[in-house]
């Protein structure tokens, strides 16, 4: 918690985002989760937050669709991708999307 706390007030909201949503996930049956998730709550609003939510759910609705056996599915997911790529440069997802296609 220290360590998430510690990051959004040194302005790197993204990072803290991402710290809160493991203490979310690792240990949701303790109370410091319900904190976490509170933090959460209020760090999806920063512009920083907002812009990583977006290609993140853009790179996964991609990822799906390259999953798909249909061809107008990856005509799709790539059209996506390259939204990815254009739009949201320097993103944690845009990164890890560049291995994809």
């Amino acid at each position: 918690m220290a360590a998430a706390k510690s990051k959004a007030g040194s302005g790197k909201s993204w990072d803290a985002y991402k710290a809160y949503n493991d203490i979310t996930e690792t240990f949701k049956d303790y109370p410091e989760a319900k904190q976490a998730s509170a933090e959460l709550v209020k760090l999806r609003s920063d512009p920083k937050v907002s812009r990583e939510l977006q290609a993140r759910g853009i790179m996964d609705n991609a990822a799906t669709l390259l999953n798909s056996k249909k061809k107008s599915d990856h005509q799709t997911a790539l059209a996506e991708l390259e939204t990815l790529h254009k739009q949201f440069a320097g993103t944690d997802a845009e990164n890890a999307a560049k291995s994809m296609k």
